[in-house]
């Protein structure tokens, strides 16, 4: 496949924002795009940097650059600092052969030719680096040190170790792992630890090797770190309580495989088959994380199992099907929703999404005081419509079985119409739409013949349930719903736009609009303290807060040494009164809209996340990635 342009790269992958970019070019246009990322290599997340490279370039091998890395000092010579500054790119080592660390493989063949006069013969060994380091070098603060005769990539002591999160384990070292990778500390020899590694995780393993004296430095400060205590839980799992050769093993594994999931706090089960083995990864605090993998031949009869206890068909050929089951732990009740997608070669792909029972509270939610004072304004209104919006995991029906919550009393009638019921609600009437018997729209007509007070409608689908929903409001009903939209603003342009709602009939039974996301929350007992970097300062604004508190991750036994405690939900509001249903029927544009309701005192998403940057609550990653993530979608 031809490799896309350098810029386009950056863009699609999120490494770099379209706007940032013009940004830089316009303040300086004579400047190579390698030499603007080492000048703004505060603005780029090195991790997604090296992960998006590491996927679609297999000739680079990322080198670890601390303040020891052996600098050549050919790469010091004056000849070639302009040379490495434009292109990006830096000499690291002599001897055994030349390493040269470059920030896009685009540039290679480049490079390479410009360089064949200093190198001529010699052999040259390709590495990726990140702005960042690149920046470092330039800036002087990585110096000369001593040259490496090891072939293998080896790694000076990291500086940050403390966010490399997994024990050691006796067979391939220290592991540090993210979405699609895993960066392995080990003094053993690559060639003994890469089959084990890839067989126990499934991912692409990256080898940095270190001496011994290292070893037992990086032994040391984990463990300084990570000391297990009765109460630590990985969010790992060491190995499956289950001998494989057994006969109806699958029983014991599904009920060890639920129960670990649901005591480490996962919300999905992910069991994907791959060519010699099948994946097995949770979703814990919403990020994957790998678990051991099991046999590829015992997959059918865990299949099966799993089809059996939710109410699936085993007995159809390979197809998508969808149950549902319960499970008790620890005197609670685990609602679990199956899922099964057939993939290339009739291969089944295994989802179960796990539920407590418990019903959520408002103050759960811990929203703003604005944001809660508007949310019980609407909950005590006789009717109207309340749509919660935001991307698929964003809490949106966690919200909504709060508001229920907090809405039960002997004298409501609570009905809610969803694919599939989420949460058993004991005081509610809950309608389950199963495909080919029930139908949205149908089962409303229905509802709205039991004589309801409050109708939850599981998720907007078409035109028709629209339609009856705005009905149901106009004529004295409370009614929730969601559905997908950039903010709470774009709900007007999805209502009108997808389901040909007229904006001013929508104005009369819309009460209550909400945009809704989720971030991760620092753990309180280990997170460090520091103050706001001034990258951050142009990145995110000057603090409302005053004065600011910044904090990074570090990692402890109580938030399983990843540094989160959990996520928290981030709400955008706009109630409906007269003076915006004025302005929809005076066709304001969506722009005017924001606008005016930021103006009277509705914080966007956007806001509320830099505030909660600067109280120390999230991180400086996750802040930029979360506004990065918004501003694609405008």
């Amino acid at each position: 496949m031809k490799p896309l342009p350098f810029d386009s790269f950056l863009i699609q992958n999120a490494l770099v924002l379209t706007e940032s970019l013009q940004k830089w070019r316009r303040a300086s246009p004579d400047d190579s795009l390698e030499s603007l990322l080492i000048a703004h290599a505060d603005e780029i997340r090195e991790d997604f940097w090296i992960e998006s490279f590491s996927q679609s370039h297999d000739l680079l091998e990322p080198f670890p650059v601390t303040g020891t890395v052996p600098l050549s000092p050919l790469g010091l010579s004056p000849e070639l600092q302009e040379l490495q500054l434009r292109f990006g790119f830096a000499i690291l080592l002599e001897k055994p052969f030349f390493r040269v660390a470059l920030l896009s493989p685009h540039q290679k063949n480049t490079i390479e030719t410009l360089l064949l006069p200093w190198i001529k013969n010699a052999k040259m060994h390709w590495s990726l680096v990140t702005p960042k380091t690149l920046q470092k070098i330039f800036n002087g603060q990585i110096s000369k040190a001593l040259f490496l005769s090891d072939p293998h990539p080896r790694s000076p002591f990291p500086e940050q170790f403390q966010y490399w999160i997994k024990p050691p384990k006796k067979d391939h070292g220290i592991v540090y792992e993210t979405a699609t990778h895993l960066w392995i500390l080990s003094p053993l020899p690559i060639a003994q630890i890469q089959p084990k590694v890839r067989d126990l995780y499934g991912k692409i393993p990256h080898f940095f090797t270190v001496s011994d004296k290292e070893w037992i430095a990086a032994q040391t400060l984990l463990i300084a770190h990570a000391t297990p205590d009765s109460s630590f839980q990985s969010p790992s799992v060491e190995s499956w309580k289950v001998n494989w050769s057994e006969p109806r093993v699958e029983r014991e594994f599904l009920d060890d495989l639920l129960q670990l999931a649901i005591e480490r706090g996962a919300s999905d089960i992910h069991l994907e088959p791959k060519r010699d083995y099948v994946r097995v990864r949770f979703r814990i605090h919403g990020e994957l994380v790998v678990q051991p993998p099991i046999p590829l031949n015992r997959y059918p009869l865990v299949l099966r199992r799993a089809k059996v206890l939710s109410g699936m068909r085993p007995d159809l050929a390979p197809c998508n099907q969808d149950g549902a089951t319960d499970r008790f732990l620890g005197g609670k009740r685990y609602d679990q929703r199956y899922s099964i997608l057939l993939l290339k070669e009739d291969q089944e792909c295994l989802v179960i999404r796990i539920f407590g029972s418990q019903l959520p509270t408002l103050d759960q939610l811990h929203l703003g005081a604005k944001e809660r004072e508007t949310l019980d304004w609407f909950l005590h209104l006789e009717s109207g419509m309340l749509i919660t919006s935001g991307p698929t995991g964003s809490g949106k029906t966690t919200t909504l079985y709060a508001c229920l919550n907090a809405l039960d009393s002997p004298q409501r009638r609570i009905v809610t119409v969803e694919h599939p019921v989420e949460k058993y609600f004991e005081n509610a009437t809950q309608v389950d739409i199963r495909e080919g018997k029930l139908s949205f729209p149908h089962a409303l007509r229905t509802v709205l013949r039991q004589d309801p007070d409050v109708i939850m409608v599981g998720e907007m689908r078409d035109s028709e349930s629209a339609e009856m929903a705005v009905h149901a409001a106009l004529t004295g009903h409370l009614v929730m719903t969601t559905t997908h939209a950039q903010d709470c603003v774009g709900v007007i342009e999805r209502m009108g736009g997808s389901f040909k709602i007229d904006r001013v009939a929508l104005g009369y039974s819309l009460k209550l609009s909400v945009a809704q996301r989720l971030v991760s929350v620092l753990c309180p007992h280990c997170k460090k303290e520091r103050p706001p970097l001034e990258a951050e300062l142009r990145r995110f604004g000057l603090p409302r807060i005053n004065p600011p508190l910044v904090c990074e991750r570090v990692g402890c036994n109580r938030c399983h040494s990843t540094g989160i405690e959990g996520r928290r939900v981030v709400m955008e509001m706009m109630p409906v009164d007269e003076a915006l249903i004025d302005r929809l029927e005076s066709q304001a544009s969506l722009r005017e809209i924001r606008t005016w309701n930021r103006n009277r005192g509705f914080r966007s998403i956007q806001d509320q996340v830099i505030d909660l940057f600067y109280s120390g609550v999230v991180e400086s990653s996750e802040t930029r990635s979360f506004l990065n993530n918004l501003e694609i979608l405008k």
